[in-house]
């Protein structure tokens, strides 16, 4: 038998060329949904959702936005984790009707990519402080300068993502707002895209450099997109932190602890108050809470309490509900969009109006009704002659006997009807019944 010499080799050429060599599988894609206000429990968790995409390998993180804007320091962190991520993070707008206001701007161009989806908007980033209101080159100047402050922040961001610094300006100084399709034409944002599906496809083979100094090139192509969940602990927060929340937490807790002392021993509504006070102070600890709108609140339920318990004919209750709408709106130092609605304001201050004007009601209904035990409730009642008289004698009331003053023009006889009028000195005055 003949063996050639070639054979091994053109066996492993065969094998070779008949091998198909399988690419590992791209990594996968985080996601999670920031939506409304952006707190420092917002901050919390797009810091563990990036730490968690880095832990299990997922080559970027898809930030989907939609939120009418936030606190100044909450927004700096997490620019501040965006920018240092270990992976490219892209943050999205949407759905459509979505928007990325005021502080969603700033972590918007704060992203690797910034898409948007049509039918949304982007900007109206101007500061909004608690400063007082007026003239005064003290106030003028404090703007000015949180302005000039809030300019250089967004230039910078803008600048180091390669964004119009001009374009991003405006939305500080001029409050300016754009559309997805203006914003991508004056490079506010790198794509605008229907749906999640058409984002990743557009960002396919798009190389990014990270803040350590490494590049990464995205394969979205069949990478498995895993949605990042808030933990129960964290939905709780992100709930309770809304400022319209958090106001009727506190309210409901102060009605639950108040009626667990004035009726010991109730129970429920003292433990539901109790609870509700924690959530409210949970939710105090991310929100701007001002501790001179928390005591007039406090100072209101106080007056409209001693008024239900020991009238004062209203004094106490004008002044407890003109307190609680105060402090309700002076509830947090934050901007409008941040602080308590006024249908809530409305809701409560409205509904204690009613429970004040009904205990008001009561209060001047028994004013006005007569009294009906004790001596001064004797007069309009009938009484017995017990013996003839013209000007002074005995009469029989209730089984009592009392002396009497004759105010009629004719003489009472023995046995006689008559009814009494007043009461005086400790005699009874009183007219004959015809």
């Amino acid at each position: 038998m003949l063996r050639s010499p070639f054979l091994p080799a053109v066996l492993f050429a065969l094998l070779t060329a008949t091998t198909v060599r399988a690419e590992p599988p791209p990594g996968p894609i985080f996601e999670c949904r920031l939506k409304g206000m952006l707190t420092a429990y917002s901050s919390d968790f797009l810091t563990r959702a990036i730490a968690d995409a880095r832990a299990a390998g997922a080559q970027a993180l898809l930030v989907t936005l939609d939120t009418p804007g936030g606190l100044l320091e909450p927004t700096k962190q997490m620019v501040q984790s965006i920018l240092n991520a270990p992976m490219p993070v892209v943050v999205y707008v949407s759905p459509a009707g979505s928007s990325a206001s005021s502080a969603g701007t700033f972590v918007t161009i704060a992203a690797h990519v910034a898409a948007m989806a049509p039918g949304t908007n982007i900007g109206a980033a101007h500061p909004v402080t608690v400063l007082p209101t007026g003239e005064s080159d003290h106030v003028k100047t404090m703007m000015e300068k949180v302005t000039n402050d809030t300019v250089a922040y967004v230039k910078s961001i803008a600048g180091y993502r390669g964004r119009d610094v001009a374009a991003l300006e405006r939305t500080v100084r001029e409050s300016v707002s754009f559309t997805a399709r203006e914003a991508l034409e004056k490079k506010i944002v790198d794509l605008v895209a229907e749906n999640r599906t058409e984002l990743l496809r557009a960002l396919e083979g798009r190389t990014f450099e990270l803040a350590g100094g490494g590049k990464v090139t995205l394969r979205t192509g069949g990478a498995a997109v895993v949605q990042l969940e808030m933990t129960a602990r964290e939905r709780l927060f992100n709930v309770v932190a809304d400022p319209n929340i958090a106001y009727l937490l506190l309210i409901l807790g102060l009605i639950g602890i108040v009626f667990e002392i004035t009726h010991p021993g109730t129970g429920l509504p003292g433990v539901a108050g109790v609870l509700c006070m924690g959530c409210a102070v949970i939710a105090f600890k991310a929100l701007p809470l001002s501790m001179t709108g928390l005591l007039m609140v406090l100072f209101g339920i106080a007056f409209l309490v001693v008024e239900a318990l020991s009238p004062t004919h209203g004094v106490l209750g004008l002044g407890g509900l003109a307190s609680l709408a105060i402090g309700s709106y002076l509830l947090f130092d934050a901007p409008a969009s941040m602080r308590v609605g006024w249908e809530y304001i409305g809701s409560v201050v409205g509904t204690a109006a009613f429970v004040f004007l009904f205990l008001m009601s009561r209060v001047v209904a028994d004013l006005r009704r007569p009294v009906v035990s004790g001596r001064e409730g004797m007069i309009g009642q009938l009484a017995l002659a017990r013996e003839d008289f013209m000007d002074e004698g005995s009469v029989a009331v209730e089984g009592e006997v009392w002396r009497a003053l004759n105010k009629s023009q004719h003489k009472i006889v023995q046995g006689d009807r008559v009814r009494i009028l007043a009461l005086e000195d400790g005699r009874l005055h009183v007219g004959r019944v015809e």
